[in-house]
């Protein structure tokens, strides 16, 4: 299946998780028509029963039009049913697609177009076909069939995509957002080491200096993080570039795991869900400091076979944080300013958003990290991913270079809070922060 499709999955599956916890039903300001019905493709057969709830046409609207500006364009449906998914893999079977121009694609050990397997313990089924348009590009057409653990209901995702992208059309550079399919390890109750310019102190309790979450980056500038418990690596969450001719794969992974260290040393290897392989490798070479290498393997992807190694370097997180650029000294006699504050309407999304920006120009992390969701979407710029651990790293990065976040023209609106910043000497004018349970989901910067 074509890689890009499991991304708009997996985000679209988010977007929509953070919509319905908020019971969402009016359309976002700048995306006109967001919430308008929709009705099945012409060449592609409605399933029997199935029916549209507003709120899934308001996440497919948003969706949509976050696609626009996409090589790759991208359609989404979402409907709901009370049959089971292999009720769905028995409907779209491949005779049926084939008298509309489709052509099956074998999944797994799937020789038809339809893949039935078991995800997170609740049933799937997913179904994958292909045709060429009259101009001869490619149609992608998945079908995710899943049941919400829930309502036991089971939720229908259609995704076609046009121009799908392949090894002789595949942009320069593509990058997808880090993996969160692992649980991220539990948060130490022990105090993490703490640093100065002379030495190291251990806080009673951790096992070793190395104790802790480590933060940095690659060679490519992107994040690099992982977790030490008991002097053993228990948590990876690397990004990851290599190219091979003209063409670029890139991303993350975030993974679950169990590297002793030796002799200042540790290396794992994890495998994702497509057969990529990395090599997770590194070496302290002090106390609070450590680099290391990351093998990326690939024998299939969209680039071909891949195999490709970059370099990277770490820092404990909290020394980052410490050892980040102070205000500048006050003169005798002078009064010291207060960190920057941010006004904000009213509201309680908006507090949440003033809280993290707050917290941010502080330079307290924790404080931040805890007003977003566990499996926040986040998008700075050209940095894009999934999960604390990475949006953790790049804000200790900006912290470290000593930025400040200063928003500007807040709204605060049904569905999301809108508004620009100012982030060292870059000027963001399309900045969005959604909610659910009164966390940030997802948080844009443009």
């Amino acid at each position: 299946m074509n890689r890009k499709i499991f991304f708009w999955i997996t985000l679209l599956g988010t977007l929509m998780f953070a919509l319905l916890a908020c019971d969402v039903m009016g359309a976002i300001p700048g995306l006109p028509g967001a919430s308008k019905p929709q009705t099945m493709w012409s060449d592609v057969p409605a399933f029997e029963g199935a029916t549209q709830d507003p709120k899934d046409a308001l996440a497919t609207g948003i969706f949509n039009q976050s696609q626009a500006d996409q090589k790759s364009k991208a359609e989404t449906l979402l409907f709901r049913t009370s049959k089971i998914p292999a009720d769905v893999a028995a409907f779209y079977t491949d005779e049926r697609m084939k008298q509309l121009g489709w052509t099956p694609q074998g999944l797994g050990n799937a020789k038809s177009g339809c893949y039935q397997d078991n995800y997170e313990g609740q049933p799937r089924a997913i179904c994958q076909f292909t045709k060429k348009n009259e101009e001869s590009r490619q149609i992608d057409l998945t079908i995710d069939a899943r049941v919400d653990a829930q309502t036991k209901n089971t939720r229908l995702i259609f995704i076609r995509t046009v121009g799908s992208i392949t090894t002789s059309n595949a942009p320069t550079s593509i990058t997808m957002p880090t993996q969160a399919n692992a649980p991220k390890p539990e948060t130490p109750t022990q105090p993490r080491p703490t640093a100065n310019a002379h030495q190291t102190k251990i806080a009673p309790g951790v096992t070793t200096a190395f104790d802790g979450d480590w933060e940095g980056a690659n060679s490519a500038g992107t994040p690099v993080g992982f977790t030490i418990k008991n002097n053993q690596v228990t948590y990876i969450n690397p990004n990851y570039a290599v190219k091979t001719g003209a063409c670029s794969l890139s991303g993350g992974i975030g993974r679950s795991v169990n590297a002793p260290i030796t002799d200042k040393n540790f290396s794992v290897t994890v495998t994702d869900d497509d057969g990529k392989q990395f090599t997770f490798s590194g070496k302290f070479v002090s106390d609070i400091e450590a680099t290391g290498t990351l093998r990326v393997k690939a024998d299939k992807s969209f680039c071909g076979a891949v195999e490709g190694e970059m370099t990277w370097s770490a820092k404990n997180s909290a020394v980052i944080v410490a050892l980040a650029p102070t205000a500048t000294r006050v003169a005798p006699g002078a009064t010291k300013s207060a960190p920057p504050t941010i006004a904000i309407p009213d509201g309680p999304d908006a507090t949440v958003v003033k809280k993290f920006f707050d917290a941010i120009n502080a330079k307290n992390l924790d404080a931040a990290l805890a007003l977003v969701d566990d499996n926040v979407i986040y998008n700075f710029g050209a940095t894009t991913g999934i999960g604390k651990p990475g949006l953790r790293a790049y804000l200790a990065t900006q912290i470290a270079s000593g930025a400040t976040f200063q928003l500007s023209n807040v709204k605060t609106n049904p569905a999301a809070v809108t508004f620009s910043a100012q982030v060292g000497a870059t000027t963001y004018s399309q900045g969005q922060a959604m909610f659910t349970d009164g966390k940030m989901i997802i948080l844009k910067l443009q």
